[in-house]
């Protein structure tokens, strides 16, 4: 048994040793292409994210499982030595678990960290937070599609010191990618009420929420939300802003609708400008709709970033002054000009809103310190 314990231990350091240096193997095997790319997690496929990729941090760690099981380890060894550490109530060790999530393939590898993560928790009682794992494991969920496991999780009240700030908003994410927006929103509301205090970011997943729902009491939500917001004078995000907009457009309350782009920092967006286009049109103002239009036909080309308009948008406005015969003809002859200029995009406005990303400055300073930490416990695993 000593003997067999040792090779084990041996192993252990192996793996994380391996995960521990996959920045500098990451770096040469993107340089020969050798990395797949992951189709699903790009834009071709349809694809929408309410966070960034910089902050939901799913490809690196697809690269670093990738990275890890193209080594030669015996991973069957590895989880029969955890499972026999959990069947003697043994400590679960941080560089273990780091391994183990790093090492899950099928779902019967994901059930077998779930219980890990259980043993690991109930070892440290929640008071070991040098590391926090809980966002890792919500980016291994996320990339296997299991939301359910994810839930139950989270919503264990044993594991609630497992989870940092990050884990709360991966989860809402996949939620939401999946259409589970209910699901999502009471994730953040089990969030609220563990103590963690909205942020800027959180309140920007609420409203991409109450969007998509689109029902009146999810709009009654996000005018509660963006009154708050704008009295505490809070860091407003721009797309949560046309969120607002264009649920407010959803609802036919074209005075909020103004109200809350007028609060826009830049209109200079492809996004804003379609949504100001909507908004004119179904206040009657096809005037003003045109004369956007026709300065869009005659903007410079060249410039780095563009206006487009939207083919959906462009049909709503058309069908709402389809009684205006001579209306109709201004705007058929802008259409040709816009054509030829190659300014119409086929992009609903939907995946307009879904796919305008963050910036960079939305992403907290916690989730730098999150990362330093990962880099820290790496640093010691292999002076191990």
């Amino acid at each position: 048994m000593v003997v067999v314990g040792g090779l084990m231990a041996a192993l252990t350091v192996r793996c994380v040793r391996v995960v521990a240096g996959y920045r500098a193997v990451c770096s040469a095997l993107f340089a020969r292409r050798q990395i797949p790319r992951v189709p699903w997690m790009t834009n071709d496929c349809g694809r929408r994210f309410l966070l960034s990729e910089e902050y939901l941090g799913l490809k690196v760690f697809q690269n670093r499982i990738y990275l890890l099981n193209n080594f030669n380890i015996d991973k069957s060894k590895f989880m029969n030595y955890i499972d026999d550490k959990i069947t003697k109530d043994k400590v679960i060790l941080k560089s273990e678990l780091l391994t183990l999530l790093h090492s899950c393939e099928t779902e019967e590898d994901v059930q077998h960290l779930c219980r890990t993560v259980r043993r690991y928790h109930k070892n440290n009682d929640g008071s070991n937070q040098e590391f926090n794992f809980g966002s890792v494991l919500m980016r291994l969920l996320y990339i296997k599609g299991l939301h359910k496991e994810a839930l139950d999780l989270i919503m264990d009240p044993e594991l609630v010191l497992f989870f940092n700030f990050a884990s709360y908003h991966i989860l809402v994410d996949f939620l939401f990618e999946k259409k589970y927006y209910e699901d999502a929103l009471n994730v953040i509301s089990v969030m609220e009420s563990r103590g963690w205090k909205s942020s800027s970011i959180t309140n920007f997943l609420k409203c991409g929420i109450y969007y998509k729902l689109n029902t009146p009491e999810a709009y009654k939500s996000c005018l509660t939300l963006m009154e708050k917001i704008l009295q505490e004078r809070e860091k407003t995000p721009r797309r949560m802003i046309c969120f607002a907009i264009a649920l407010a457009l959803q609802q036919d309350d074209m005075e909020k609708a103004r109200t809350f782009f007028d609060i826009v920092d830049n209109k200079e967006t492809t996004l804003c400008f379609n949504l100001q286009l909507l908004m004119l049109s179904k206040m009657g103002n096809f005037d003003e709709v045109l004369t956007h239009l026709a300065a869009l036909a005659l903007q410079e080309t060249g410039r780095k970033f563009m206006k487009r308009v939207s083919s959906e948008v462009l049909t709503a406005v058309h069908l709402l002054l389809s009684n205006d015969e001579v209306t109709c003809q201004r705007l058929d002859h802008i259409y040709r000009n816009l054509v030829n200029v190659k300014l119409i995009t086929h992009t609903s406005l939907d995946l307009l809103l879904l796919s305008s990303f963050p910036r960079k400055s939305l992403e907290p300073e916690h989730i730098h310190a999150q990362r330093d930490r990962f880099h820290n416990v790496e640093a010691e695993l292999v002076a191990d």
